[in-house]
């Protein structure tokens, strides 16, 4: 490919960053669908990627990833890459901007959606503690431990039954005082984990369940906020606020873990216990506006994908339907015309098979 090269050397010179993401883009096309043909070009594209992974523009880190994602199929050393990347994201911990190291761990988690299984255990685990370190899987930012989490969830797949095990054994063993941010990393890494069937060589784990149920409603997140409690009332009023957003953000990631989880045991043909139905269901009358939608577009999904599995269970059904009728009543338009959306759709009004069908 002739324009390879001159696309190479743009990108390494000083342009403005929308020539580099224009030129991007295109290696990125290029790599699509003709990627075989680039492989003399490997080398090159492999060290100017990894170059735009450190550059000051957001965009052409994002892009870079997802061209190193295409790239590293091609790649014998696929290993020296992901270390290579592992490092960038050590290195970005002293970095002022956060999202360098967001767009670095989401790179990384590209990558590992496409290379996984191919990599060495020793790699897999050293990726494995730089996730798992307390600055990316339980970070302050919600945008950080999710992507940490997409990653942790991509190495799920590759690693041995022994090693699942023992990762989601410690993801569960949560004790009352731990802090929201570990709580809701774990349920979001097991929501991910269900989401793209990666407990395969795990027998049903009851544990899982058990703990997202523990979580559903947990009045228990331990917040630390070292300045409040003084005696200035500001302080104290934060506290409130604080507190209510947090529990809000726990609870959406173990509703969303158990949307998955429902979803994954219809997918094997297994029975979906009446408990987790109701508490996903109970979503739908928090306080949290935040909460009550969420909760609403989850039910209708699980209308919309699995309505054959869940009419099979009149149990499940009674859990969402006077829910979803309490949601018709809400003062929140949103809220209400979401909730009548859903009824409407699982009581198939609008179905030749509704629920209240007559036939004349």
């Amino acid at each position: 490919m002739v324009i390879t090269g001159p696309l190479i050397r743009v990108l390494g010179e000083r342009y403005s960053w929308v020539v580099k993401s224009a030129v991007l883009d295109s290696i990125y096309h290029l790599l699509v669908k003709v990627d075989v043909a680039l492989k003399p070009f490997l080398p090159q594209l492999q060290t100017t990627f990894l170059k735009c992974l450190n550059d000051p523009n957001n965009v052409v880190r994002l892009k870079s990833g997802y061209a190193l994602s295409k790239l590293v199929t091609m790649n014998p050393k696929i290993d020296q890459m992901m270390l290579e990347v592992n490092n960038f994201i050590k290195n970005s911990e002293e970095n002022p901007d956060a999202t360098v190291k967001l767009t670095l761990i989401n790179s990384l988690r590209l990558c590992l959606n496409n290379i996984c299984e191919k990599l060495t255990d020793e790699t897999r685990m050293e990726l494995l503690r730089t996730l798992r370190r307390d600055t990316n899987m339980y970070n302050d930012d919600i945008n950080i431990r999710a992507v940490s989490a997409g990653a942790i969830g991509s190495l799920l797949y590759c690693l041995n039954e022994a090693e699942q095990s023992k990762l989601l054994k410690e993801l569960t063993n949560v004790n009352q005082t731990s802090s929201w941010k570990q709580t809701q990393a774990n349920c979001m890494i097991i929501g991910i984990a269900y989401k793209y069937n990666l407990l395969e060589k795990l027998k049903d784990n009851k544990d899982l369940a058990k703990f997202l149920l523990s979580n559903s409603n947990s009045d228990r997140v331990n917040i630390s906020l070292s300045l409040s409690l003084q005696s200035n009332r500001f302080s104290f009023i934060f506290y409130l606020f604080s507190f209510s957003f947090l529990k809000s953000q726990t609870t959406m990631s173990v509703l969303r873990a158990f949307y998955f989880y429902i979803s994954y045991q219809f997918r094997t043909g297994r029975k979906v216990e009446t408990e987790i139905a109701q508490a996903l269901a109970k979503g739908i009358n928090s306080s949290s506006s935040e909460v009550k939608s969420l909760a609403i577009d989850l039910a209708s999904l699980l209308v919309k994908n699995h309505y054959d599995q869940l009419k099979e269970d009149n149990n499940l059904l009674k859990a969402f339907v006077p829910m979803l009728m309490n949601g018709t009543r809400e003062r929140e338009p949103s809220i209400r015309s979401k909730s009548e959306v859903a009824f409407v759709s699982i009581m198939r009004h609008k179905k030749p098979d509704s629920i209240l069908a007559v036939n004349y």
